[in-house]
């Protein structure tokens, strides 16, 4: 019988973007243990295409040049203003200001590295609420 987590995430469509294969299987492997359907995408010029029909995307932004991953927020936050982007990274004072402020700030969850599997659970299910509301 699945748990409350899994019931939660079910049917859920998380896009994870990161040029590391490590962390691309090892958070696959627990998004989909909590029932979410995880694909990714191993460059930010995939990313915008990877996340179609995605209710969530993790970018890992150290893992590319930081002015291409600022970039690529920005790009994604303005063609995809309704999902929710987890950005995951140690220079989040680069990243809260570029959330900037609006409706679209509640689609938006910083973590500093390292963000284990839990933390990132948690941020989809938080940020999925806020953003439905």
């Amino acid at each position: 019988m699945p748990t409350n987590e899994q019931v939660t995430m079910l049917d859920r469509k998380i896009t994870l973007v990161s040029s590391s294969r490590e962390t691309v299987d090892g958070v696959c492997d627990y998004l989909g243990r909590a029932g979410a359907r995880a694909t990714s995408a191993g460059s930010l010029e995939e990313a915008q295409a990877s996340s179609t029909g995605a209710d969530a995307i993790v970018l890992f932004a150290d893992d590319f040049p930081r002015p291409a991953a600022l970039s690529t927020f920005a790009a994604l936050r303005k063609a995809l203003p309704s999902i929710l982007i987890v950005v995951v990274t140690e220079a989040v004072e680069e990243f809260t200001p570029a959330v900037g402020s609006g409706k679209s700030v509640e689609c938006v969850v910083v973590l500093r590295r390292p963000a284990w599997g839990w933390m990132l659970l948690d941020a989809v299910l938080a940020g999925a609420g806020r953003s439905s509301q």
